[in-house]
């Protein structure tokens, strides 16, 4: 009984009890516990309260003339014209950018999600959260979410802080990029004030701001221009993709908290505690070695789904 989920138990209806090797356990399932015993035949049951006899295909205890007789069973309900079940679909474990479309709804597509199976958007403005364990692949997802917003709006303008371990560097061709504290410092500086002016007079082009480990430039001469920066991204059409490992990610102050004040981003590799910590969302029960590489619980609009992004070399 514990190896089913509480969300799906809750929405069946109809329990069938059959014999427990614990009769503590009926008590568990709303079934009395002195009507099945260990001498109950096979397939003897509670169903709504009342004692009852499964029937066996075949009229058998045998396995395998029992599959026969059902494989026969479902031939002749294909003759009569009954349709196959379509089959439970699952995430798929990797996924290129070739099988997403360019856009849905109009917006970026993130990857596939796991409520319906299909691509979903996400809105390319503010500040986003990228965090994960190391080697959780937060680099191949800012690749992806980079090459996700330039499939849908071609005429981006894409901008790189990082430091001298970047790796993203020199992945591209950027608009402007900085890795020195002095430079991070300055370009923050120009970046701002053309930002808040666009978020008044309306921008031309869309401007991304990727910025790795952003962990990095806190309590540095670069912060306060990186906050300006990102409060700035908040109040405009424009989008900063920060990247960071998820245990720095906790905090609630300085540049950390002001990246996080927009609660949308992804975390790669989750822990249950993640959701409340970065976004004050709560997640689902997860365990990290569930997940594996470009997978992680993305969270938008105070919303959590399970998301497989696409791999980009």
């Amino acid at each position: 009984y514990g190896a089913v989920p509480t969300a799906v138990s809750a929405n069946v209806s109809k329990r069938i009890v059959l014999r427990l090797s614990d009769e503590n356990a009926y008590g568990m399932l709303g079934a009395p516990k002195d009507v099945l015993s260990e001498r109950s035949a096979p397939g003897r049951a509670i169903v709504d309260g009342v004692e009852t006899q499964i029937a066996s295909m075949g009229g058998t205890v045998n396995v395998a003339e029992q599959s026969t007789a059902m494989d026969a069973f479902a031939a002749e309900l294909r003759a009569r014209g009954a349709v196959d079940a379509p089959g439970i679909g699952a995430l798929p474990t990797e996924l290129s950018p070739a099988d997403l479309p360019d856009r849905v709804d109009g917006q970026p597509v993130i990857g596939i999600a796991d409520d319906e199976l299909g691509p979903t958007g996400f809105e390319p403005i503010g500040t986003f959260v990228v965090a994960g364990p190391p080697r959780s692949g937060k680099t191949t997802a800012l690749r992806a979410l980079v090459r996700a917003v330039e499939r849908a709006e071609p005429a981006t303008e894409f901008f790189h802080i990082g430091g001298r371990r970047a790796v993203l560097r020199d992945d591209r061709v950027w608009a402007g990029t900085a890795s020195s504290i002095d430079d991070v410092r300055a370009l923050a500086k120009q970046l701002a004030p053309i930002v808040a002016a666009e978020a008044v007079e309306g921008a031309q082009n869309r401007m991304v701001i990727v910025v790795e480990n952003v962990t990095e430039f806190g309590d540095t001469d670069a912060e306060r221009p990186l906050k300006e920066l990102m409060q700035a991204i908040t109040r405009s059409d424009h989008l900063l993709i920060g990247e960071g490992d998820v245990s720095l990610m906790a905090g609630g102050y300085g540049l950390i908290g002001e990246l996080k004040a927009g609660r949308r981003g992804i975390v790669l590799k989750p822990e249950t505690y993640d959701g409340e910590a970065i976004f004050k969302v709560p997640f689902p029960r997860v365990q990290r070695h569930e997940f594996p590489e470009g997978r992680g619980i993305f969270v938008e609009n105070g919303r959590a789904v399970t998301v497989q992004l696409p791999l980009v070399p």
